[in-house]
């Protein structure tokens, strides 16, 4: 599979789809309710592997790394905005953390997904000129 064709449509596709299955992933797992520290049990890990393959996936099909990044960075926009207006807050202090972990966990996303494009060849661009 060599990713969506880099026309505006599958751009829009790519991005509404993966920025809205990012967001799915945060809705069904809801780490923010294991606990004030997000501990308790597995959840969040089991979320940050369920991102991070969410992460990869939208880096091989994207049609281009502008794409990836957008569609990556939206989703993790939808999942801090659900945060903090929905999320659970505990003593009004942690959410603010949240983001700002949320923020790093993005980035991290992004250059997961473009080294994934790097090792399968989706992207032709020389590593180093």
């Amino acid at each position: 599979m060599r990713g969506v064709n880099a026309s505006g449509r599958g751009r829009v596709v790519v991005l509404v789809v993966g920025a809205l299955g990012q967001l799915a992933v945060w809705l069904v797992l809801r780490p923010d309710l294991a606990g004030p520290q997000w501990t308790d049990g597995s959840v969040l890990e089991i979320w940050l592997v369920s991102e991070a393959l969410a992460a990869v996936l939208i880096g091989l099909l994207a049609p281009d790394r502008s794409t990836v990044a957008r569609t990556i960075l939206l989703g993790w926009l939808l999942q801090g905005l659900h945060l903090v207006i929905l999320g659970e807050h505990y003593d009004n202090t942690l959410w603010g953390f949240g983001v700002f972990i949320d923020v790093i966990l993005a980035a991290s996303a992004v250059g997961l997904a473009l080294l994934a494009r790097r090792l399968t060849g989706r992207d032709r661009r020389p590593v180093l000129s």
